[in-house]
Parts: structure tokens; C-alpha cells; sequence
């Protein structure tokens, strides 16, 4: 990636190595990639998934540009009628749609008329994945058993997740199609103001390939790890690290976090009781020690 220093490649695993050093990687705030669902099998086809959910209406998101950015982003009632609401800074407009329309102007561009206009790029995101897909995926690593978050993810060639960083570890499992994921280290101190606190993990670079070295110079001192992921590979996400990810064909990929059982008890508190004093005070004294203690780490820390 021409914006960092070097460019580094992503280890693969097999299942069994992935078993045993899993912990190291995560430790380390390092990727790795392990080959372990099933490939070319008809049940995760896109028409498939179409005769799953033929009645099932979801929300997607129609961008100009192709960049898309899910992340602090107000969502729609999927009830409500069919609607349409634009990201504040135009980078993209979502739409309640039934799912065999995503699908087809995701696989078959240029066959309806454009929603908002030409050259639109749709992405979809269902954070409910169902069961068959979810049961076809075949062995996985130990530590995917944990994963309590999923979601599934639909995006035709073109789509781009900006740079961002989780807040949980998880596992990016690549289904069709492929993807390419660049990573960056968070101790990189990209951007020269701080952003180790949840509400500034959404960066303001879109173009990563084409970022702005002289308004963002940290980028070309720090290195990076690059992979194109196939069909059946599964890329671990450590946290947190910078990652940007681009659909290079129509693709299908499911999303598994992982939550720390320490954190999931104070999970609310820690997403949204920062600014909220009234919350805090009806907190248990240990939660309110943890949050407090998170908040330090987090953010105070970052200040200094």
C-alpha cells in the first residue's frame, strides 16, 4: 500500500496452528489468515440466499463514491415503509429494500435504474445471519466459539469500508467473491490529534491509497499488513487495529466479534455512559469501577 513505509504480508494458518497460537496473535496486535469453511458450496451461492430470505426487507446502503461508512451512523426502523435517508455528509443513502433487489444490483449492476445515480455502489449489512449460512460455514478456529456478535455482509465490486477500528477482536470470514484488507497498527499515531477513544475510531481518511501525506505524514512512517482474502479464508481482526477493506468482485462475507465476558456485563455503559453522569451513578459499585477504569485507559490516557 503506497501510503505506509512497508508493507508486510499476513501469516496463513492452518486450523490446528490457528488453535495454538491464536492467544500470541492477539497479544502481539497481529492478523493472521486460516483456511477453514467449505468452498463452492451451493448453500452460500447468492441466489440461495436470495430463496432464504425472499420476503425479508433490510436496509442498504447506495453510494456514489463506493465509500461506505456503517460505523456512529444513525440507522432506520427496518418496519417503516420503504424510505430513504442520506448520510450527513452525502457519502452515501440507505433504503428499506425487500433482499432479491440488493442482491440482483449487486450482481448484476446496471440492470435497474439506478437509485441514486450512475455508477452507484450497494452495500448491505444484516446483523442477524441465518442459521443455514451460518451452519455451512464447516469447522472453525476454537476461538471463533466465542464470537457472540455476527452479521453478514453483502457488497458489490467497488465497496469500500473506510478506515476504521472495532472495538472488539472478531474474524472476517470471506464467503464470495474476494476482499482486500489493509491493516495498520492503532500504536501508529496516524493522525496528530488522539483517536484511542471509541467515539473518534471513525477515520477521516476514504481514499486510503490516495491519503494526503502531507496533511497526514504519521501514514508513510508506519508499516502495514496487506491481504486479498478468497473464498473459505478467515481473517482474525485483533483490537484494535486500523482496518480498510475494498470488495474487489460482488461479494458475501459474515462478521464474528468477539466481548471479553469481563466487559460484557458493563457493555452498555462502556458504548454510551462516558458523557451520561445520571447512568453511572445507577450502576453496581464494580461496574462503575470498570467503566471508570476503561474511561481512564481509553481516553483520559490518550490526552496525555
Amino acid at each position: 500500500m503506497r501510503a505506509f513505509r512497508e508493507t508486510r504480508a499476513v501469516s496463513i494458518l492452518d486450523i490446528e496452528q490457528a488453535g495454538e497460537r491464536h492467544e500470541a496473535f492477539a497479544v502481539a496486535g497481529e492478523p493472521y489468515v486460516v483456511e477453514v469453511s467449505r468452498r463452492d458450496k451451493a448453500a452460500l451461492e447468492f441466489a440461495h440466499l436470495e430463496a432464504w430470505l425472499r420476503d425479508w426487507r433490510e436496509e442498504c446502503w447506495v453510494s456514489p463514491s463506493g465509500a461506505f461508512l456503517y460505523l456512529n451512523d444513525a440507522r432506520l426502523d427496518p418496519h417503516r415503509a420503504p424510505s430513504e435517508r442520506s448520510q450527513p455528509e452525502g457519502r452515501y443513502h440507505s433504503f428499506v429494500l425487500p433482499l432479491p433487489e440488493i442482491i440482483d444490483r449487486i450482481t448484476n449492476p446496471g440492470a435497474r435504474a439506478p437509485l441514486v445515480a450512475a455508477g452507484e455502489v450497494v452495500y448491505w449489512y444484516c446483523g442477524r445471519v441465518h442459521a443455514e449460512l451460518r451452519a455451512q460455514l464447516g469447522s472453525l478456529p476454537a476461538p471463533m466459539d466465542g464470537c457472540e456478535d455476527q452479521g453478514a455482509w453483502l457488497s458489490q465490486a467497488g465497496a469500500i469500508t473506510t478506515l476504521h477500528y472495532d472495538q472488539t477482536p472478531g474474524f472476517l470470514v470471506q464467503l464470495q467473491g474476494r476482499k482486500r484488507v489493509v491493516l495498520a497498527p492503532i500504536t501508529a499515531d496516524l493522525y496528530p490529534f488522539p483517536v484511542t477513544d471509541w467515539r473518534t475510531r471513525s477515520s477521516q481518511v476514504i481514499d486510503l491509497p490516495g491519503v494526503d501525506l502531507e496533511q497526514y505524514p504519521n501514514f508513510a512512517r508506519s508499516h502495514c499488513w496487506e491481504v486479498e482474502l478468497e473464498p473459505g479464508q478467515v481473517l482474525f481482526v485483533p483490537n484494535p487495529i486500523w482496518h480498510w477493506v475494498e470488495s474487489l468482485e460482488a461479494s458475501l462475507s459474515l462478521t464474528l466479534k468477539q466481548r471479553a465476558p469481563a466487559l460484557a456485563a458493563t457493555w452498555r455503559s462502556i458504548e454510551y455512559a462516558f458523557g451520561d453522569e445520571a447512568y453511572l451513578r445507577q450502576l453496581s459499585a464494580p461496574q462503575r469501577a470498570a467503566v471508570l477504569a476503561i474511561f481512564e485507559r481509553d481516553y483520559l490516557g490518550s490526552l496525555r
